[in-house]
């Protein structure tokens, strides 16, 4: 069949203008399956219908956004969306969910057994230089940097419960430190929202985490609160 010697780009045109598309979006899938760029675009755009569609073909949801390539479906996305090809790279289709807050995407890729643990390599809100909602201290680097601390770090709460119900550790060992809670990453956020202290009730209620917990660098999350002005929070885990 023609359709199986053409080259992806010109393969995703044909299957969005022929009349045989039926024929040739399977091929179109098929040779995703490992590589899973259709389903981090479908993430990256919020499109669930894509995502469905990728994952019925048995494309992977643990994929992790390439360093570079070249993908059929960055021609049907919009340019504004087209920076994520820069800020996403190393980044798996949920910490994207979690970067944008889109909790339904999280529970598809998470109901198709997306890992929930993966590390991405950097996380850009912890590394902005000026102040923001964002965690901060002068280590950012020490961020674990899981699907969960993102959804976190972008106070997208109702994604990082999703992510818990899937099974995300409350406690990760990352690259750069160790014994590392959300109830850490929560007592970094700064100026925290009733939402903030509303998930922590939400952690500590429901996941029992651990309010003793000493990190690598001998700090519970009390400590990690009171040192970075947090007292809201730091009123709860008293």
């Amino acid at each position: 069949m023609i359709g199986e010697h053409l080259e992806p780009v010109d393969l995703n045109a044909a299957s969005r203008t022929s009349y045989h598309r039926a024929l040739l979006e399977p091929i179109l899938y098929t040779r995703d399956a490992v590589r899973g760029l259709s389903v981090l675009w479908a993430a990256a755009r919020g499109d669930q219908g894509a995502l469905r569609k990728a994952i019925g073909y048995s494309v992977s949801v643990d994929s992790h956004w390439p360093r570079k390539w070249r993908s059929p479906w960055k021609t049907t996305c919009h340019p504004k969306w087209r920076f994520f090809d820069e800020k996403l790279k190393g980044h798996t289709a949920l910490h994207i969910a979690a970067v944008f807050g889109r909790t339904d995407v999280a529970a598809t890729l998470l109901g198709a057994g997306a890992a929930t643990n993966e590390l991405a390599p950097i996380c850009w809100r912890c590394n902005l230089e000026e102040d923001t909602d964002a965690l901060h201290d002068v280590t950012p680097r020490t961020a674990t940097r899981t699907p969960l601390h993102f959804a976190v770090c972008y106070t997208n709460y109702d994604v990082a419960k999703e992510l818990l119900r899937y099974g995300a550790r409350i406690e990760v060992d990352g690259p750069n430190i160790r014994h590392w809670s959300v109830l850490h990453d929560l007592s970094r956020i700064r100026l925290p929202s009733h939402a903030t202290t509303d998930f922590a009730d939400w952690i500590m209620n429901k996941c029992h985490a651990d309010l003793e917990l000493v990190d690598s660098h001998n700090k519970t999350p009390l400590a990690t609160a009171c040192e970075a002005g947090q007292f809201r929070l730091a009123r709860k885990l008293l």
